[in-house]
């Protein structure tokens, strides 16, 4: 085989190829189902998880308010 009629095959196979997409592209065109990931995405979540997520973002707001008055966080460098 020479090196021309490799380069040939090799542009063959690559000609039934998709062309380069976006991800998003490639799902917009997509048919039939959803995908595992939409599908838990959509899922509902357990009460007890839904709790603990609540509680914890609003502890974080709690901590983040806490320290809002204050622009300094730190130690003086000097005295």
């Amino acid at each position: 085989m020479t090196k021309e009629e490799r380069k040939a095959l090799i542009k063959a196979g690559r000609e039934d190829n998709v062309k380069y997409q976006s991800k998003a592209a490639v799902k917009q065109k997509k048919t039939g189902g959803l995908s595992n990931k939409q599908k838990e995405h959509k899922k509902a979540m357990p009460i007890a998880a839904k709790r603990s997520k609540i509680e914890r973002s609003k502890r974080q707001k709690k901590i983040k308010q806490r320290g809002a008055d204050k622009q300094f966080r730190g130690r003086k460098a000097w005295k």
